[in-house]
């Protein structure tokens, strides 16, 4: 038997605390992409950089 709120609506609490519990985890998963796709672009300018300075350099 589902309690009925304030409001009368039966396990409508239910569904929002479910769909609330989906958005977090979808901006935690974002986040973390978002944080794995500047990691990796830092990543690249470094090796890229590191490369061009070693090309770059006159032998004496």
């Amino acid at each position: 038997m589902i309690k009925e709120n304030i409001n009368g609506s039966k396990g409508q609490n239910i569904f929002f605390s479910s769909l609330k519990n989906v958005k977090i985890s979808f901006i935690n998963v974002s986040t973390l992409t978002l944080g794995y796709i500047r990691e990796l672009h830092k990543f690249k300018q470094l090796k890229y950089k590191k490369k061009n300075t070693f090309l770059n350099k006159k032998i004496p």
